[in-house]
């Protein structure tokens, strides 16, 4: 059986927004939660490194507005833009930019503001519940409407968070630490996986023509998903940790791939309330 639905191109926006928004929240969290949870002689190293990365997470903020932009001057089947500023998504959003931009200054002057971190990382974690209430209550999508979201998407700034650990932080005792933390938060996302298929082919029609899309058309992107965002970081960080000393950048990169094949799947197979789906027999 497949179902047909929009086109990957009508929901590009909301794909890199979600995406792009994601990188920097974990961007953001990681090098604040290394850098302050480390009471070791490697803080000044840390805070350095922090400070360094300041650009970067600039780059992807811009790349975040960039795609909220774009999605809120074109027609899409979401209507995302106007609608992320009704559930209250927009106003911590515009707070946690100006944030990141005045941390910038600071740095630049050469003054440290740990207050502005602190204040920083609270906005982004109230960003990042605003953002999970609106796709869970906000959005007209029965797929979304279950606790599930809000798993898929905490865990998806997890992991992210930790990905950019390995990409940006080189201490090999650190890596390891976050490798058990990424482990925790893969096999947890295996049980919001099942637990979210489960429920989606239970709730109703339209959430068992979510399932149908992901194991017809899109079987392929779930494939996709699964092994390189789930299945192979599992493989690698067990062997990693407890077999042969492995470089974890490499997961770092399986990470990412796996989350931006997540999102687009999140988004292409939500079926609209009221939405008619054609059904159609297949043999392939």
């Amino acid at each position: 059986m497949a179902v047909r639905s929009e086109q990957p191109f009508q929901q590009l926006p909301e794909i890199l927004f979600s995406y792009f928004l994601h990188l920097n929240l974990a961007g953001f969290s990681a090098s604040f939660l290394i850098t302050y949870l480390t009471f070791s002689e490697q803080f000044n190293v840390y805070l350095s490194l922090f400070r360094s990365q300041v650009l970067y997470l600039l780059g992807l903020n811009l790349l975040v507005w960039m795609s909220y932009f774009w999605l809120t001057r074109r027609s899409s089947p979401l209507q995302l833009g106007e609608m992320l500023k009704k559930a209250g998504v927009f106003v911590p959003l515009l707070l946690f930019s100006l944030l990141q931009w005045l941390q910038f200054v600071f740095v630049k002057l050469g003054k440290a503001v740990p207050q502005l971190d602190f204040l920083t990382f609270l906005v982004a974690v109230y960003l990042l519940y605003s953002e999970i209430h609106f796709y869970i209550f906000g959005a007209n999508r029965p797929a979304w409407r279950h606790p599930t979201t809000a798993g898929v998407f905490s865990q998806s700034v997890t992991a992210l968070t930790v990905a950019w650990g390995f990409l940006f932080f080189s201490e090999p005792a650190l890596h390891r630490t976050l490798g058990f933390i990424l482990l925790v938060t893969i096999l947890l996302r295996i049980l919001t996986m099942w637990s979210r298929l489960r429920y989606l082919n239970r709730a109703s029609q339209v959430t068992r023509q979510t399932v149908q899309l992901l194991l017809n058309r899109f079987f392929m992107l779930f494939t996709v998903r699964f092994v390189f965002g789930l299945a192979m970081p599992l493989v690698y960080l067990v062997w990693g940790l407890w077999f042969s000393a492995l470089p974890f950048q490499v997961v770092a990169l399986m990470i990412l791939v796996g989350e931006l094949s997540d999102r687009i799947l999140f988004f292409l197979t939500a079926i609209p309330v009221g939405a008619t789906r054609e059904i159609e027999e297949t043999n392939n």
